[in-house]
């Protein structure tokens, strides 16, 4: 605070130095300079004020507890206006030696601005600026210093009053802003006007009231093309409306500008700085301007500124259309055009209707329509066109009238003026409001006539018809004579309306001479009869007369007539004929008959008799060949009509000539062709021939279908067995009756597509011969061969007949169902129903799934499977079983389920055969007892029972007895692992036989099956001591998971049985019986020492190959045994002839 102290006296010093060397002048220059930069910168950013005007009243008053600084706001004054609380500014007082306004409710009228010095006091003071000489100053402190410049400069010096200190300061400040204000004046400066003077009475202060600074603008508007804008009334520039915005973005609308007719416009009350204005309503006829105008508005100033717009015009596009008056279509009748037609186009600055055109126009061209009927401006002539910015053509908003000069050819020119407006729409500056008119002319129509009479006699001819053919559009209707050979296509002769063009279709003998005629003039478009034109359209017609029973032998006659001139007759006199030439044709095939194969590429020659010809003349004869059934052309392969033609030159005015035919048949079976004949000369028809029910002129193309079934049921499925027959029906159509035809029929396996083969390996065919009384009929072609090898095929039977060595129809379609026999076949597997395996168990309950496999049937029939289980040894039947099916396909399997007791059946095969019915009748068997598919085997075993000792029956009753039982097997599943099971019984009591511990003998082995038959050795092991004189049988089973697959418990069996006999007694030698007396002794050289180490050895090695033997028998290894030696040969225990 000390510091602004030090400065402020410091400032005081200063200022008064100023004052004595005249620095305050220089001072008073740099702040006007800063005042002006500050008041632009605090107008940029405030909106325009409202401005009192001379005449305005108010009431002011003094705020006494306002802030007036250091001074007394009493004494001082702090005038305030109090009826407008929003009115912008305070008041000053400013006289300061009278009264103020006091308590009383005064009125005060505004004088007008403040003058140049008050204003810039104002601009550069309280309220608008609080920096004031480069000090900032309070609100109050400020509003004192502004006080006492307006006093000073108004004559009202406080400075006389003493004044001291802050008080003094601020008095320094207030003339120093007043001297600045003085020469801002002095140096040309423009008032600011940021006051205005309000005045009471004599004797009362007036009052500055202050606002801010401000500056106005001033916007021209001008047309961007005084070609199309000037003298035009559619055009105006008053009415556009700028918007002015403080920001350049254009959001903050502060004012705005309205053009009057002039295009002048202004916005006042600006506070300076920069402003932007952009047009937001155009003027009338003019387009919305995009462009952006930047302004800068100085304080006290009027900126100027410049605007252009475009106005609106119509670009050059269709003037106008012609069209068709019958059909309203931009399309010509006949012959006419709508090309050509001149019209002059007249252009009014203006609006106007017709009734109120000017006697001048504006501008005028002349424009000419082209071939779709339409005119535009591009290629007009006569007056400058009117051109955009771009140089485009365009019309100006006004008024267009069309006026036709010169109709196009064929057409009668329209009468009248069209007139059209161009006025403005929408913001743009291209408007669409020209509607091109559509000016509809009529076609010139006129009409002809004729008589028609024989030559020589003049003989009227009623009833020849006459067909009209336009030249242009190809239109053509048909007129008759009447009874006395006229005819015309006037309404005035028969009315158009009355059953119009009713000849055209008519049939010899129902034409009709009053029906009238009318020609649209138009290929595919109708117009209406009008009774009140003629019938023809400006056209070239050729009007031909066609062949009927009275001109029949004479020579027809063509002629060309052109219609030019409307409502006008042209009469074509007397058409008079003479006889003419003749023809008759007939028609064959290849084989020279009436016949043809309906194949790929077929002849025909029609033979054409002529007569009444000109020898030496060049002629041409042009065939068609048409369908008799239809009455429509035969067309080849590619679409095209079968047509031919020759030229002939005769020699004699009768004679013959052959037309040649070629065609595509292959789509003609069935039916027949008739050849049309056409003679002409020089292009003109003079005979044809042309009878669809003429026989001669026909050749027929047969057709055979087949019907092929199984001769039993006529059915179409079939039993292939030794014995088939097959009978195919054969309808035929289109033969010729009484001729002898021969049908060969041939069998195809639709799978390959090859010829079925019989028995004897030759195809399967048949012939049979048939003389038909009527052209369609049916006949049969029987087949009979041996089909056992066709199970699950199917059979088709293709025909072809022929006629003398030549076929001409064929029947050949594999997939043709009615040609078609199939053979069902089946295939069987056979399995056991528990486990899907081939083996079952010779027991009771077994049961047996046959998956039958079928092929060829008929979906959604229902067929009956039987099957029956066979012993394949005896042949017997064991079991029956049935299914019956409905298959969904051709295709699939069935299960059929079988009940058997396989008891008593070990080692035997059961075979499944089946057969597969429908209806009652075997349509499919499959019976074979040698396939292993349809086979289930039952497991067998034989057993063989030996000594393990010497491997025969018989064997010594000992403490040890080894007995081994070679079980052979078969019927088992290789793989499998099995276990047999033996068990010795008593042969006589069929007791088991039990071991000296009391328990029953048996024996096991476990093996897995490499096959399905081998053998396994089961030995058994056991005291047989108390045995002998006894039979002992082996029984043994086969289980596999502890289930039953076979056994073998026979007593009878003699290979099942061992004998036990009893050992023989020992006999002791002569040394044992002499009482030791030939015993060695010790020390006897005669000892044989070494023998008897040997025996010893023997006896060490027998006993404990018994302890291995004991061992190995309660491991249940029965595999293990010990065999004899041989009887001869080598010491079996290793001793031999070589030993030492």
């Amino acid at each position: 605070m000390k510091t602004m102290k030090v400065r402020a006296r410091s400032t005081r010093r200063a200022l008064k130095a100023w004052r004595r060397d005249g620095g305050a002048r220089r001072m008073q220059a740099l702040a006007l300079s800063v005042a002006l930069v500050l008041s632009q910168l605090l107008g940029a950013l405030t909106p325009t004020v409202a401005h009192a005007a001379t005449g305005d009243t108010a009431y002011f008053y003094n705020d006494t507890s306002g802030d007036v600084g250091p001074f007394n706001a009493k004494t001082f004054g702090a005038y305030q206006r109090t009826d407008d609380a929003s009115a912008s500014g305070v008041a000053y007082c400013m006289d300061g030696e009278l009264e103020g306004p006091g308590l009383g409710k005064v009125t005060y009228t505004c004088e007008g601005d403040a003058d140049t010095v008050l204003g810039y006091i104002v601009a550069n003071g309280y309220p608008n600026q609080t920096t004031i000489g480069g000090r900032a100053l309070s609100a109050g402190e400020a509003r004192a210093v502004t006080q006492m410049a307006i006093w000073y400069h108004r004559g009202y010096d406080l400075g006389k009053q003493g004044l001291s200190g802050e008080k003094l300061d601020l008095y320094e400040l207030g003339v120093a802003l007043c001297h600045e204000a003085e020469a801002y004046e002095a140096s040309g400066g423009a008032s600011l006007r940021c006051g205005t003077v309000w005045f009471a009475t004599t004797d009362r202060q007036r009052m500055l009231l202050t606002s801010v600074p401000t500056g106005g603008v001033e916007l021209v508007k001008s047309s961007s093309n005084h070609e199309v804008t000037d003298g035009n009334g559619s055009y105006s520039l008053a009415g556009a409306v700028y918007t002015v915005y403080s920001d350049e973005a254009c959001t903050q609308a502060v004012a705005t500008i309205t053009t009057d007719a002039d295009g002048r416009g202004s916005a006042e009350g600006l506070r300076a700085g920069s402003y932007w204005a952009r047009e937001t309503t155009p003027a009338s006829g003019y387009a919305l301007s995009q462009d952006v105008i930047a302004l800068s508005v100085e304080a006290g100033r009027t900126t100027k500124a410049t605007a252009t717009d475009a106005p609106q015009t119509n670009p050059l596009g269709l003037v106008l259309a012609k069209a068709d008056a019958e059909t309203g279509e931009a399309s010509p009748l006949g012959a006419a055009s709508l090309a050509g037609a001149e019209f002059e186009v007249r252009f009014y600055a203006g609006q106007y209707d017709e009734g109120g055109l000017p006697e001048d126009a504006t501008r005028t061209w002349t424009v000419t329509t082209g071939e779709d009927g339409t005119a535009d401006l591009s290629s007009a002539t006569g007056d400058e066109l009117y051109r955009d910015a771009s140089g485009n053509a365009v019309v100006p908003l006004g008024t267009v009238a069309i006026r036709e000069t010169r109709a196009p050819e064929g057409y009668k020119a329209s009468v009248g003026t069209f007139v059209t407006h161009v006025t403005a729409e929408g913001t743009s500056e291209r408007v669409s409001t020209y509607a091109a008119p559509t000016v509809a002319e009529q076609v010139r129509r006129g009409d002809l006539e004729l008589v028609k009479a024989e030559s020589g006699s003049m003989r009227r001819l009623s009833g020849v018809p006459f067909r009209i053919t336009s030249a242009t559009t190809g239109e053509s209707h048909v007129i008759v004579t009447d009874e006395n050979g006229q005819a015309g296509t006037a309404a005035s002769w028969n009315a158009h309306t009355s059953r119009t063009n009713a000849n055209d279709s008519a049939a010899e003998g129902s034409w009709d001479a009053s029906a009238g005629v009318w020609f649209s003039g138009a290929a595919g478009r109708g117009t209406a009869p009008d009774d009140s034109k003629g019938a023809l359209p400006y056209d070239t017609y050729k009007v031909e007369e066609l062949r009927c029973a009275a001109n029949e032998g004479l020579r027809l006659v063509s002629v060309t007539v052109t219609v030019s001139r409307d409502a006008t007759t042209v009469d074509l006199g007397t058409v008079d004929d003479e006889e003419g030439p003749r023809i008759a044709t007939t028609l064959t095939g290849e084989g020279g008959e009436h016949l043809a194969e309906a194949a790929g590429k077929v002849t025909l020659t029609d033979e054409v008799a002529y007569e009444n010809l000109v020898p030496g003349q060049e002629y041409e004869l042009s065939g068609t060949l048409v369908d008799r059934g239809t009455g429509e052309v035969v067309t080849d392969g590619d679409g095209s009509p079968v047509t031919a033609k020759t030229k002939l030159v005769p020699k004699l005015s009768s004679g013959k000539a052959k037309v040649t035919f070629e065609l595509d048949a292959s789509g003609l079976a069935g039916r027949s062709v008739v050849a049309f004949e056409e003679l002409s000369q020089g292009g003109t028809t003079v005979a044809t021939h042309a009878d669809v029910d003429d026989s001669d002129q026909t050749v027929l193309l047969p057709r055979i279908g087949t019907t092929a079934t199984d001769a039993e049921d006529s059915s179409h499925e079939a039993e292939a067995d030794g014995d088939v027959t097959i009978t195919d029906e054969v309808a035929y159509e289109n033969l010729v009756p009484g001729r002898e035809y021969e049908l060969t029929g041939t069998l195809m396996d639709r799978e390959t597509g090859e010829a079925v083969t019989g028995a004897d390996g030759r195809a399967v065919t048949s012939t049979t011969r048939l003389t038909p009384e009527s052209g369609s009929g049916t006949a049969e072609v029987t087949f009979s061969f041996d089909g056992f090898a066709l199970a699950g095929r199917t059979v088709v039977a293709f025909e072809t007949l022929s006629l003398g060595g030549r076929e001409y129809a064929a029947h050949a379609d594999l997939s043709d169902q009615g040609q078609t026999v199939t053979f069902p076949g089946i295939r069987t597997t056979a399995c056991d129903a528990s486990d899907g395996d081939k083996v079952i168990d010779a027991a009771p309950g077994q049961k047996v799934t046959d998956t039958v496999a079928y092929s060829n049937l008929v979906p959604g029939a229902t067929y009956r499977l039987t099957g029956r289980l066979v012993d394949r040894d005896s042949g017997r039947e064991l079991a029956t079983a049935e299914a019956e099916i409905a298959p969904e396909s051709a295709t699939g399997t069935a299960e059929v389920a079988f009940d058997v007791d396989g008891s008593g059946l070990e080692g035997g095969s059961l075979v499944c055969t089946e057969e597969l019915s429908r209806d009652g009748k075997v349509v499919a068997a499959h019976a074979d007892l040698s396939d292993e598919g349809q086979t289930v085997s039952l497991p067998g075993i034989r057993t063989t029972a030996t000594d393990a000792e010497d491997g025969d029956h018989e064997a010594t009753a000992s403490e040890r007895v080894r007995i081994t039982d070679r079980v052979e097997w078969s019927g088992l599943v290789a793989g499998r692992e099995y276990t047999v099971s033996g068990t010795l019984v008593d042969g006589e009591t069929g007791d088991p036989v039990r071991d000296a511990d009391g328990t029953p003998v048996t024996a096991s082995a476990t093996f897995t099956a490499d096959a399905t038959s081998g053998s396994t050795d089961v030995t058994f092991e056991f005291d047989g001591s108390s045995l002998a004189g006894r039979d002992v049988v082996a029984f043994e089973t086969i289980t596999h998971e502890g289930k039953t697959v076979a056994a073998h418990a026979d007593l009878e069996d003699e290979g099942q049985t061992v004998s036990i006999t009893e050992a023989p007694p020992e006999t002791p030698n002569e040394e044992e019986s002499k009482g030791g007396e030939g015993l060695p002794k010790t020390g006897d050289a005669g000892i044989p020492v070494a023998a008897i180490a040997g025996l010893c050895a023997a006896a060490g090695l027998s006993l404990a190959g018994a302890r291995a033997l004991r061992r190995h028998a309660a491991h249940d290894e029965p595999e293990m045994r010990i065999e004899r030696g041989p009887e001869s040969g080598p010491d079996p225990l290793g001793g031999g002839e070589d030993d030492e």
